[in-house]
C-alpha cells in the first residue's frame, strides 16, 4: 500500500518554507481531522481513496509531501497494537524493510515510477504533536514515466532525498512523507514541516 503512496507523493521545494508567516496551513476538516503548514501556493491534491492527501510544489511528484492515514481503529481495522507502540528497536527494523520493500517493489505500472539506488541514511525516534514517530532519512533514485496524470511533470531520472515518518496516534498509524529532489532538499525545513502536523 505504501507504494501507491510512493507514486502519488510528494511535494516541493521545501527550502521556500516557513517561517509561518509566508506559509499556508491545510486543514482536513472531514474525519480524521488533521492539520500541516506549508509554503504558500502549493498545490492540494486529496486522494480519499488511500485516505490521504499529496501537498506539493510542484507536478513533478518529487518535490512535496504524502500525509496518509494507514491504519485505524476507528475504521474496524486491526492495526497490530493496542494504543501502545511497539519496542523501538523492533518498530524501526520493521519499518526499515518495509521502506526497503516499497522502493524494491516500485513499478510504472503500479506506481508509474521505478525505484533503485536506495540508502538509508539515518533513522531516529522522536515525538510530532505528542505522539511517537519514527523517522527515516531515505536518499534513491527514482525513475519516472511520465504518465502519472496527477504529476505531469514528472518523468526521467531523478535522485531524491525524502523523510519518512510512521506516527502513531492512539491505535492509528499514519504516515508522513517529505521529499525532495537530492540538490533542492533542506533537513531543517523538511523537519520544520513535520512539526507542524496535528491530529
Amino acid at each position: 500500500m505504501k507504494i501507491i503512496f510512493v507514486s502519488i507523493l510528494t511535494v516541493a521545494t521545501i527550502g521556500l518554507l516557513i517561517p509561518s508567516a509566508s506559509a499556508d496551513i491545510f486543514i482536513h476538516k472531514l474525519d480524521p481531522q488533521f492539520s500541516i503548514q506549508h509554503p504558500n501556493g502549493w498545490i492540494i491534491q486529496e486522494f480519499p481513496e488511500y485516505r490521504g492527501i499529496a501537498i506539493d510544489a510542484d507536478l513533478t511528484g518529487r518535490n512535496g509531501m504524502w500525509i496518509g492515514l494507514d491504519c485505524s481503529t476507528s475504521m474496524g481495522e486491526d492495526c497490530g497494537f493496542s494504543g501502545t507502540p511497539p519496542v523501538d528497536y523492533q518498530e524501526l527494523e520493521w519499518i526499515k524493510e518495509y521502506i526497503i520493500d516499497a522502493c524494491e517493489s516500485a513499478s510504472y505500472s503500479e506506481s508509474y515510477l521505478i525505484c533503485y539506488n536506495q540508502k538509508i541514511i539515518d533513522k531516529y525516534v522522536h515525538y510530532v504533536d505528542g505522539y511517537k514517530a519514527y523517522s527515516f532519512l531515505i536518499e534513491e533514485t527514482w525513475h519516472q514515466d511520465g504518465k502519472d496524470p496527477n504529476f505531469p511533470d514528472g518523468g526521467g531520472a531523478h535522485k531524491i532525498l525524502a523523510i519518512d515518518t510512521t506516527l502513531y496516534v492512539n491505535n492509528d498509524i499514519w504516515t508522513i512523507f517529505i521529499a525532495n529532489d537530492f540538490d533542492n532538499f533542506s533537513m531543517e525545513q523538511t523537519e520544520k514541516i513535520l512539526s507542524t502536523f496535528k491530529v
